[in-house]
This record gives structure tokens, sequence and C-alpha cells, in this order.
């Protein structure tokens, strides 16, 4: 993290970000229309992502070879649902909908896109620094989440956006909901050793919206050290909603007075 190639992908990303914020400023495109922009840029996103990774691997005896994803490339981390996301928020034809959609990209997009860039989980799990510039899935990661980032200040700038503290409460519900559901997919992931009928040990687990354990630092080894995590988490993620909702909502309030 921090190595040249990595500070070169920051500087990149927000220029990228800068000049499409700047479009989206000047010719006063849509959120509509960006949505639109974003389900080509996501799905053209994955599809190099998943050609980019995908390995063909034998069987236990050669006899037959099959394609396979690793599991850290499946679409079930935050910014990898937004793909899902993004496509609702533009062809459903209820507003109530696109609203509540918008409203839980807003925090989605800005937090995760800026953090994934900063803290570049690629680097760890799927290639080295040295392919900073030579593996298509460098190009795919930095570019996907500065788009990302573009969208979240659209949405921030469209007034049509009912932010408000109740969408607050819908937000962070579904984010809870999404936490709960990833403990249950690292736990159907992961890769468990039995002994004589009892768990022994894990010798492999992902780490989805980072509720297994903290991606950098400090190693959890007991339930009550993870309860805390969670409870720490839990806590920071209702704080830096609510610090994002803010100048939102007092924006919208006082356009109302």
């Amino acid at each position: 993290m921090f190595s040249a190639f990595h500070i070169l992908w920051v500087l990149i990303c927000v220029i990228v970000a800068g000049v499409g914020i700047r479009i989206c400023i000047r010719r006063d495109i849509t959120t509509r229309a960006l949505l639109r922009f974003c389900c080509y840029g996501a799905a053209l996103s994955e599809v190099i992502k998943v050609l980019s990774v995908v390995q063909v691997v034998p069987n236990s005896d050669g006899s037959a070879y099959y394609p396979y994803l690793q599991l850290q490339h499946m679409p079930f981390h935050l910014c990898s649902l937004m793909i899902g996301i993004i496509f609702w928020a533009y062809f459903t034809h209820s507003e109530k909908t696109r609203d509540t959609l918008l409203q839980l990209s807003y925090p989605i997009c800005i937090a995760g896109g800026v953090l994934a860039i900063l803290i570049p989980t690629i680097f760890t799990q799927s290639i080295s620094v040295s392919q900073a510039f030579t593996h298509p899935l460098a190009y795919q990661y930095f570019l996907y989440h500065s788009m990302l980032i573009v969208l979240a200040v659209r949405i921030a700038r469209d007034q049509s956006i009912a932010f408000s503290w109740h969408g607050y409460g819908t937000t962070m519900k579904i984010l809870g909901g999404l936490a709960l559901l990833s403990i249950y997919l690292n736990s159907l992931f992961s890769a468990p050793v039995y002994d004589s009928g009892q768990l022994v040990s894990v010798e492999y687990g992902t780490n989805l919206m980072f509720t297994s354990r903290f991606p950098m630092g400090f190693t959890i080894t007991t339930k009550t050290q993870w309860l805390l995590y969670l409870a720490v988490l839990a806590l920071l993620a209702c704080s830096a909603v609510a610090l994002l909702y803010l100048p939102l909502i007092k924006a919208r309030r006082k356009a109302k007075e």
C-alpha cells in the first residue's frame, strides 16, 4: 500500500473522478443519464474482471478442466453489489424505490470508492503491486471505483432526492441486513477442518463487508474480541453515514424555507 505505483493510481483516480464530476456539472448531466452510463460501465467492468482472473483448472485426476473464479472475485462486496443497485435504480419505474436506492448508493459509492482506492485489496488478494499497470484487473478496479465516486457526487447534487433522517434510517437498516448476510456468506465460503466431528480450524475464509476481521492490523482470537470489533464497526458505519447525510439534509431543508 502507498507504493509508487499505488500513489500513481491514486493520482489517476483523482484526475478521472475530477474530470467526470466537472463534465457532469458543466453539461448538467442528470442522475438518470449518469445511471445509464454507469450501467454500461459496471457491466463492462465486471466482464473485464471475470475474463482477466478466471482460471482453467483440472480436476483431481486431470481428466477434465473447468473454468473457475476464485471467491475473492465474487460480486458480494458492497462496491460490487452496486452493480445490481445501479441497474435496479435505472430500470425501476417506482420513484420511491429509486429514491431509496440512490440514498443507499450515496454513502456506499463515496466511502466505498475512496477507501477502495486508498486501500486496494487487489494488491494483497489478487495481483502484485508490480502488476499495477500490466494487469487488466488493476485498470478495472481503480476506474470502476472512480466511476462510483462520480456517481456519488451527482447523487449528492440531485435536489430531487429526498435525503432525510428517515432515509438515513432506511439506509442503515439495509446496510445492517447486508452485514448480517455477509456473516452467513463468510461462513458458507470458508474451508473448515473437522476432527471427529469437532471444528478445529478454518483454512480459508472470506471477509465480505469486513465482518470477519479487520482488513489491516490486529488479529481477532476470541468471540468477545469479534463482538467488540463488530460493535466498533457498526458505530463507525453509523457515524460515517450520518456525517455524509447531514450536510445534504441541511441543504434540502434550507432550500424548502
